[in-house]
């Protein structure tokens, strides 16, 4: 088995609809770096070493299974390791390029990933406002006529799909940013508004962070190739200039909505540096009643 090469590899982490596939794309501009498709290798590890517990406690995983033939936890890890290691490596066999994997599923194992992974790869975690991720969300679960996995324990809690995206955003982030904690050394969080403002400056910040000198072909040739397509987001992939369209889209909830979503995410979106939302103007119950008998009549 070949030599481990620790801070070799380079994964995105972030909550799907955060940038992720922009961040890649900018990344596999890059003649240093490439980053295919999403492969969901780490998530299929971090779920390989999930276990559930006995009344009693007793561990029902991989794990303690293993430990009853004679293999320690630090042998399991080591080995899956190095094979979710080698199959990420695949993809820049006979070239001397570093891989970077970007599967936004990942971000809801990052307990998991920093188990098996957190001392051995260099992390990019990406953060987008969360009510702008909400938002997303729910338009790509509409249009793919589906919750993901990871979504539907958060529909079945919340009546509102923007809300429960909402509390899934929250849960990751927070997930996220404690991990970043723990690693100082080898993860680093970017903003993806950020990167809409400021490509080249950000890009020139993660390069130097990631021990690879910036070239401005990541903001040409990442942008434009269209070739390394794999399982990613449609939208993201169809564009080939960096696209502001899709910032504050929050600001056009209803208000009675946004105040209800801003309570619940001003402490995380504050933390993150973004300005707290005040001051919503919430729509009289008598006044939405009069909208919706309007547009009825309307509709007539």
């Amino acid at each position: 088995m070949s030599e481990l090469k620790k801070d070799d590899g380079i994964v995105i982490l972030g909550h799907p609809r955060s940038g992720t596939t922009l961040l890649r794309r900018l990344l596999n501009g890059h003649e240093n770096l490439h980053c295919p498709g999403e492969t969901h290798v780490l998530n299929a590890c971090a779920r390989f070493i999930q276990a559930e517990h006995t009344a009693d406690g007793l561990d029902m995983g991989v794990l303690a299974g293993m430990s009853f033939v004679g293999m320690s936890d630090g042998q399991v890890l080591d080995k899956l390791r190095h094979f979710a290691f080698e199959l990420l490596s695949f993809s820049t066999q006979n070239t001397t390029k570093r891989w970077v994997e970007k599967t936004a599923a990942d971000s809801f194992y990052i307990d998991e990933i920093d188990t098996l992974f957190g001392e051995h790869a260099k992390f990019i975690g990406i953060v987008r406002h969360g009510l702008d991720v909400a938002i997303s969300c729910k338009e790509f679960s509409d249009a793919s006529g589906m919750y993901i996995n990871m979504f539907k324990s958060y529909i079945r809690q919340y009546e509102q799909p923007i809300e429960a995206m909402l509390h899934s955003w929250m849960d990751v982030t927070y997930k996220l940013m404690n991990f970043a904690e723990r690693h100082p050394a080898n993860c680093l969080l970017i903003r993806y508004e950020d990167l809409l403002e400021q490509p080249k400056e950000v890009l020139e910040y993660v390069c130097e962070f990631i021990n690879e000198p910036y070239t401005d072909n990541m903001l040409t040739e990442g942008l434009a190739n269209t070739i390394d397509l794999g399982l990613s987001d449609p939208k993201c992939m169809e564009k080939e200039k960096i696209d502001k369209s899709n910032v504050n889209k929050w600001d056009k909830l209803p208000g009675y909505q946004l105040s209800r979503l801003a309570e619940i995410a001003n402490p995380l979106l504050e933390k993150l540096g973004y300005t707290e939302i005040t001051n919503v103007e919430e729509v009289s119950l008598t006044l939405a009643r009069r909208q919706y008998e309007i547009s009825l009549a309307i509709k007539r």
